[in-house]
């Protein structure tokens, strides 16, 4: 590795902290909602889509900020702040290179393993639960 991929990868976990910190803090707006709806988490998702889609295209981010900024952005603060801003956007790309085939492929892909596999992780926690409650019956 040499020194500028050094920096620039300390540059991404520095952003990629405060990134995280911010998801957490956004997180707690919504801790003591009466709403089962998560609001704080579609809340990071859609202000990260904003903020990628943003960066990415602003030209006039682009002749600002250094390439070095615009990755400890982007792959540090948003990556940590919400992944769905870079799915969101890879959409939109595939869209404007005239792909709408892929880019429905891509978001339709998304959402069905993103739901199967949210499903299938709900469904082996419920079966790990259930085999860690007997072990405990066994014990006392």
């Amino acid at each position: 590795m040499n020194l500028s991929s050094l920096r620039i990868s300390l540059l991404v976990g520095v952003a990629g902290a405060a990134g995280a910190v911010s998801r957490y803090l956004v997180s707690l707006l919504g801790v003591h909602s009466a709403s089962v709806f998560p609001w704080p988490t579609l809340t990071v998702n859609v202000i990260g889509c904003f903020l990628l889609a943003f960066l990415f295209f602003s030209e006039r981010l682009t002749g600002r900020w250094s390439e070095q900024v615009r990755i400890a952005l982007s792959a540090g603060f948003l990556g940590s702040f919400t992944t769905f801003s870079a799915w969101s956007v890879e959409t939109v790309m595939l869209w404007k290179q005239e792909l709408q085939w892929m880019a429905g492929a891509y978001l339709l892909l998304s959402i069905g393993a993103g739901w199967f596999m949210a499903g299938l992780g709900y469904w082996s926690a419920g079966r790990d639960n259930v085999r860690y409650r007997q072990h405990r019956e066994v014990e006392s």
